[in-house]
């Protein structure tokens, strides 16, 4: 369960990435120009928020890995 709510799908790192490197602004709350990201998809079981990223950059995670990796859940649960 963990690896599965941990899952970034190259799909939605690619965006990270992206959106990470062409936003203009990206100073923190002291106005220093850093942030750090937690990268993972918009799974359903995700713990770790990704809030920042949504508000700083714009990501917008499309992937979930119980969707992705429906067939092999299905198969282990039987």
């Amino acid at each position: 369960m963990r690896d599965l709510a941990g899952y970034i799908s190259e799909r939605d790192l690619q965006q990270l990435f992206t959106k990470s490197i062409e936003t203009e602004v990206i100073d923190d709350e002291f106005g220093i120009p850093f942030q750090i990201f937690y990268g993972v998809s918009n799974n359903a079981r995700k713990f770790w928020s990704i809030t920042n990223a949504r508000k700083m950059i714009g990501y917008a995670p499309e992937d979930d890995s119980e969707v992705r990796f429906a067939d092999g859940i299905d198969r282990l649960l039987r």
